[in-house]
């Protein structure tokens, strides 16, 4: 993983997609080990990471399309809704998705529509970032 971020401009520049489904590839590889080493023990760690993966994965996404890009989210209730609210968050100090993205994501704007309770789009001038 070090050697493929260490020739990240390389990389990118000669396919951004390609760069970005390796990147996201060995991101995905190192979280599970994470995620299934803290399953073991059984505590909210093992959820907090999962939604922290989750979170890490739209951020990336978002950032590699840019400032007009746009998205679904398609996830459970207990990880779109914002955990701090909850009996999740209250006394389990589990997080979610729902509460990653608003507060942690400085690129991400909430559009608020009638239909779809929480839409995020990159803030303009949020550039294209891929960070290890």
């Amino acid at each position: 993983m070090r050697d493929l971020f260490a020739r990240q401009r390389e990389y990118a520049s000669a396919d951004g997609e390609d760069f970005l489904d390796a990147a996201q590839n060995a991101r995905l590889v190192a979280n599970a080990e994470a995620y299934y080493r803290a399953m073991y023990h059984g505590a909210a760690a093992s959820w907090n990471l999962r939604d922290e993966h989750m979170f890490d994965t739209l951020d990336l996404l978002m950032r590699s399309k840019g400032a007009g890009a746009k998205t679904v989210v398609w996830a459970h209730n207990s990880h779109i809704g914002d955990a701090r609210f909850t009996d999740m968050g209250e006394s389990r100090d589990e997080l979610n998705l729902g509460q990653l993205t608003p507060i942690m994501c400085p690129a991400f704007d909430e559009v608020v529509s009638p239909d779809v309770p929480r839409i995020f789009r990159p803030k303009p001038g949020a550039g294209t970032v891929v960070e290890p």
